[in-house]
C-alpha cells in the first residue's frame, strides 16, 4: 500500500453507526486539519463506500470508479490508500470482522454451561447483522474464487468463529467430532444469514436465533 500509514483498527471502523461517506466528509476547501486526519477520513470514507457498493452491485460489478464517486474522493487520493479495489475491500472486511468477533465475545458470558452461553451469542451476532446488514452481507457472501485476499479474509473469519464454537468441546471431553466440524457449522450459518440478506429481509434475521443455535449445537448433543 502507498501513502500515509493505515490508522488503527478502532479508527476504521466503518461498521454500526456507520451512516456512510457524507457523515464523514470534510468540509470543501482549506480547514487547516492535521494531514494525518484527513487521510484517515479519506480512508473510511472510501471503506465505507466500497461495502456500500459491494452491497448495491454485487463482486462482479462492483468498480473502484463507483467506489471513489460515492466516496467523494479523486482517483489519487483512493490510490494513496489502496492498491486496488480489492485492497480497499479487504481492508473494510478485515475491520468488520474484527467489530462482528468482537460483539460476539462480548455477548458470550464466561460462566454457565456453555450451550446455554451459545444463543447469547447467536442473538447478538443476528442483532448485529440486522443493524448492519451492508456490512453483514460483505461477511457471510461468498466473494469470488479469483479474488485471493478476500478468500484468505473470509477464510480468517471462518477460523475465528469455528474457534469460539470449538471452545466447547472442552466441557464435552466424551464428545467425539469429526475435523473441520466448527469450519463447515460456520458456513453453513453465514449461508443463511446471506440468504436473507439477499432477500432484503435483513430485519427478519434475529427470527433466525432458534434456528441457528439448534445448527451449532447439535453436534455436540449427540455426544
Amino acid at each position: 500500500m502507498t501513502g500515509p500509514a493505515a490508522p488503527s483498527r478502532e479508527a476504521q471502523q466503518p461498521g454500526k453507526g456507520a451512516e456512510g461517506p457524507a457523515s464523514t466528509r470534510l468540509p470543501a476547501g482549506r480547514h487547516g486539519l492535521p494531514a494525518e486526519f484527513v487521510a484517515q477520513n479519506q480512508r473510511a470514507r472510501l471503506m465505507i463506500a466500497s461495502v456500500e457498493v459491494v452491497a448495491e452491485r454485487g463482486y462482479t460489478r462492483a468498480t473502484m470508479e463507483a467506489v471513489v464517486s460515492r466516496a467523494k474522493v479523486s482517483k489519487r487520493t483512493f490510490y494513496q490508500q489502496f492498491s486496488s479495489l480489492w485492497d480497499c475491500v479487504g481492508a473494510a472486511y478485515t475491520v468488520t470482522s474484527d467489530q462482528f468477533c468482537e460483539t460476539i465475545a462480548q455477548a458470550c458470558p464466561r460462566d454457565g454451561d456453555w450451550s446455554e452461553r451459545l444463543p447469547g451469542a447467536v442473538e447478538a451476532a443476528l442483532a448485529w447483522a440486522a443493524e448492519n446488514p451492508n456490512y453483514a452481507l460483505l461477511l457471510s457472501g461468498e466473494p469470488p474464487a479469483t479474488v485471493e485476499q478476500l478468500r484468505a479474509a473470509r477464510g480468517e473469519l471462518t477460523d475465528r468463529l469455528a474457534s469460539m464454537l470449538r471452545s466447547g468441546r472442552s466441557e464435552r471431553p466424551d464428545t467425539a467430532l469429526p475435523p473441520g466440524l466448527e469450519e463447515r457449522l460456520v458456513g453453513a450459518a453465514l449461508s443463511l444469514v446471506a440468504a436473507r440478506l439477499m432477500a432484503g429481509s435483513a430485519d427478519t434475521l434475529p427470527e433466525l436465533g432458534p434456528e441457528l443455535t439448534e445448527l451449532l449445537l447439535r453436534p455436540y448433543r449427540r455426544g
